[in-house]
């Protein structure tokens, strides 16, 4: 279960992920005095799982939800030299999973989960930050795109815990939050409410950590680093 959050505006774009996992099955972890422990559970709860990967210049970031093992390209996208070679990554593995996907779900009508995602950069050509919102599975793809306008930031979520976000933190919350972002803003200043929203959102959401990782890049360093306040 997981929770990605992008907020986009005219002069920076954050992209926030949970830090938190679940597993099914027999994992194996390391204890804090160094020994091995082998955990078997129809259910395991994982702390620290990364779920936003960058290329290799760090001019784009993903974050990604859904089963992580059907997410491999996330492996690939530090050899991208740039935002259009990582793009054409994602976008190859989710046509090349709708193809060889397994069609007896199609047949059956059986319930999948869906594979999300947001991939965010600058574009250097239109001097704009853009957002991608990507979803898949192995019956379907669908792919849109935003930008945020010169008067006012957009929210984009994905993840189980997108749901959850309005419920949770409240319409009006969400509303004032993006009003204080009109004009000239400080990425730094958004890290209180998104705590505000990982913390009330996980309440909410079961699987989805208040625990996150946040990137930003901004108009004048379109590199995404990690955002402290």
């Amino acid at each position: 279960m997981t929770f990605i959050l992008n907020i986009l505006h005219k002069d920076f774009s954050v992209l926030v992920c949970d830090k938190q996992g679940n597993a099914s099955g027999t994992v194996v972890l390391q204890s804090a005095g160094g020994q091995k422990i082998t955990v078997t559970s129809p259910k395991i709860t994982l702390n620290g799982v990364n779920k936003v990967f960058t290329n290799g210049p760090r001019t784009l970031a993903a974050g990604v939800a859904g089963t992580i093992q059907d997410h491999p390209y996330t492996s690939k996208l530090k050899d991208a030299e740039n935002v259009v070679e990582a793009l054409d990554i994602i976008h190859a593995h989710m046509s090349a999973y709708l193809i060889r996907g397994d069609r007896r779900v199609v047949i059956e009508a059986k319930p999948v989960m869906q594979n999300e995602g947001l991939a965010t950069y600058f574009d250097v050509g239109t001097a704009e930050f853009f957002t991608d919102l990507f979803i898949y599975t192995a019956r379907e793809m669908t792919s849109r795109l935003f930008c945020a306008q010169s008067d006012q930031s957009r929210l984009i979520h994905v993840g189980s815990g997108s749901a959850a976000l309005e419920g949770a933190v409240g319409l009006d919350n969400i509303t004032t939050f993006l009003a204080t972002l009109k004009g000239a803003a400080s990425p730094a200043s958004c890290l209180e409410w998104i705590a505000h929203a990982y913390n009330k959102t996980s309440e909410k959401a079961v699987g989805c950590g208040k625990e996150f990782t946040a990137l930003v890049a901004t108009r004048d360093a379109p590199t995404f680093s990690e955002l402290v306040a």
